[in-house]
């Protein structure tokens, strides 16, 4: 076993994973909570938008690349904090839960994917 600790800074090195772990759910309405640089909601819109798909961000201080995703890919951008982003919000077939990392938000963001009948794809990082 090595001794360099594995540290994973976004869940965009989970790319492998991640899109097949979609397209087994059949999510075509993609929420992520805490986009920060972009980086992987690049990747979800361009594969969300080959599959007449959607993908929504909550991001409390988005970023120029936030803009231009809106702008070129259709990324719908809530601009705030979850949990309080999350309402009116409807469900969401895959939500990426990357945002406040402490179990009051975690939990809450939880209990809106999971609110009714809904049973989503639910994908959380670094959240432990």
């Amino acid at each position: 076993m090595s001794e360099v600790p594995l540290l994973l800074h976004s869940l965009r090195e989970f790319s492998p994973i991640i899109f097949p772990a979609l397209e087994a759910a059949g999510a075509r309405r993609i929420l992520e909570i805490g986009s920060e640089a972009g980086l992987l909601t690049r990747e979800l819109c361009e594969w969300a938008r080959q599959r007449d798909g959607s993908v929504t961000a909550i991001e409390p201080l988005p970023r120029d690349e936030h803009r231009e995703l809106e702008r070129d890919l259709g990324l719908e951008l809530v601009v705030g904090k979850s949990p309080a982003a999350l309402e009116g919000l409807d469900a969401f077939d895959a939500y990426f839960i990357d945002g406040d990392h402490n179990y009051w938000c975690v939990s809450n963001e939880i209990r809106h994917a999971f609110a009714g009948e809904a049973s989503p794809l639910v994908i959380l990082h670094d959240v432990a």
